[in-house]
C-alpha cells in the first residue's frame, strides 16, 4: 500500500470516528436542550423527527455539489473522489446522474426511516447504549447481503457476525438490569427502554 493510501485511509477512519461521535453528543445535546413552549411551561426539546428533517435537508443540499462532482469526472479530482471507474451502463447507454439518484432515492428514504427511529429510541436509552446498538447494522448487512447479493460469508465472517449479535445482546440486557429504574437512571420504564433499543 503506497504512504499516500495510508494518509488517506488513516485520515478516513479518524474522520468517521470523529464525526460519529460527534454526532451522537450533538443529538444528545439537542435532546438535554430546556425552551418555553406557547403555554409558558419549560419543557425539554424532545423533537426527534424534526431533528431527522433537518438532517435530510442538509443531505439534499449535498446533492449540488455531487451533481458537479458527477459532471467533472474526468478530473482528477473526480477521479480520487470515486472510485476513478468510468460512469456505469445500462442498456439504454450511459447512466446519467439523475437516474444515478432515482435510484439512489429509494433505500435513501428507508435510511431516513431508520435515523427518525433510532432518534426516537434515543430519546429512552443512554448514549453509550444507543451507540453500542447501533452495531447491528453490521448484523443486518451481512444478512442481507447474503439473502439479495448472494455473497457467501465464511466462518470467521459469521463469527464475527456471532460476537456482534452476542455484545450487542450484552450491551441490551445491561441496560435494561444495570439500573434500578431500568434506563439508566432515566427513570424511563423498561417497556420504554426495550422499545427504544
Amino acid at each position: 500500500m503506497a504512504p499516500a493510501t495510508r494518509l488517506y485511509t488513516l485520515f478516513a477512519v479518524l474522520g468517521l470516528m470523529t464525526c460519529g461521535s460527534l454526532n451522537t453528543i450533538m443529538l444528545k445535546v439537542s435532546y438535554s436542550v430546556q425552551g418555553t413552549n406557547l403555554e409558558g411551561e419549560v419543557e425539554y426539546f424532545k423533537k426527534p423527527w424534526f431533528i431527522t428533517f433537518i438532517m435530510f435537508v442538509s443531505m439534499t443540499v449535498s446533492l449540488l455539489f455531487d451533481r458537479d462532482l458527477w459532471r467533472s469526472q474526468t478530473s482528477k479530482l473526480g477521479a480520487n473522489l470515486i472510485d476513478g471507474s468510468p460512469p456505469q451502463q445500462d442498456a439504454k447507454g450511459i447512466m446519467t446522474w439523475k437516474k444515478k439518484v432515482l435510484w439512489v432515492a429509494v433505500p435513501s428514504v428507508f435510511d431516513i426511516l431508520a435515523t427518525g427511529l433510532g432518534s426516537m429510541g434515543f430519546l429512552y436509552i443512554p448514549a453509550s447504549v444507543w451507540q453500542l446498538l447501533r452495531g447491528a447494522g453490521l448484523v443486518f448487512t451481512a444478512l442481507f447481503a447474503v439473502i439479495f447479493l448472494r455473497r457467501k460469508l465464511y466462518g470467521f465472517h459469521w463469527i464475527g457476525v456471532t460476537l456482534c449479535c452476542g455484545g450487542i445482546l450484552l450491551v441490551g440486557l445491561a441496560s435494561v438490569w444495570g439500573s434500578d429504574s431500568g434506563a439508566g437512571g432515566k427513570g424511563e420504564p423498561v417497556s420504554l427502554v426495550l422499545l427504544g433499543m
